[in-house]
């Protein structure tokens, strides 16, 4: 859990103090290999972490990063900008909620400590988050349309599930995907 840009000059900038990195074996198990690379990056100079349900902090992050990409791609903003606005605070949480509600769907619920800490990130005003597919965007640079919004999308689809945000998201990012790739 990092958020980082390039600047002009191509040097990685970190935008945000979270620095975090949380692995573990798709069993669940402590292994030596899992132990080995906890010692390895324990003093790293960042958080760390071991988790025995590694497959569940891979949904609940892609959940965080899908909803950010849904609403600052969609609306064109930062969440401060997007919650200075009537009804925009509100589309926020509707774009987290449609995401939580995939995971939970499939089997990954996110804990209400965790849901929590999203949504003060998300409802922070004056805050100048984004998310990496939208200062994409703002480059003219390719974005992750398909791995981050079109297969969450389709995890909702197999579900049943309503999420009109995360499907115009997806649809906004593909056509900016397609003049990308016609031009």
């Amino acid at each position: 859990m990092v958020s980082t840009d390039l600047d002009d000059q191509g040097r990685i900038v970190q935008l945000h103090e979270t620095q975090k990195l949380i692995y573990g074996e798709l069993s669940g198990a402590t292994t030596p290999r899992i132990q080995a690379l906890d010692e390895a990056m324990r003093n790293a100079g960042f958080d760390t972490e071991i988790s025995d349900s590694i497959v569940a902090a891979m949904w609940h992050k892609w959940v965080f990063i899908a909803t950010l990409g849904v609403v600052t791609c969609l609306l064109h903003g930062t969440i401060g900008e997007i919650n200075a606005v009537p009804d925009g605070e509100g589309t926020v949480l509707q774009a987290l909620a449609e995401c939580a509600e995939i995971a939970k769907a499939a089997g990954f619920p996110l804990p209400q400590p965790f849901l929590d800490l999203i949504r003060k990130y998300y409802t922070t005003k004056g805050s100048w988050l984004t998310s990496s597919m939208f200062r994409d965007m703002q480059k003219g640079a390719d974005v992750e349309a398909e791995a981050i919004l079109g297969d969450l999308l389709k995890h909702g689809q197999s579900h049943q599930l309503k999420t009109p945000l995360l499907q115009a998201a997806s649809v906004r990012l593909r056509i900016y995907q397609n003049f990308r790739s016609t031009s």
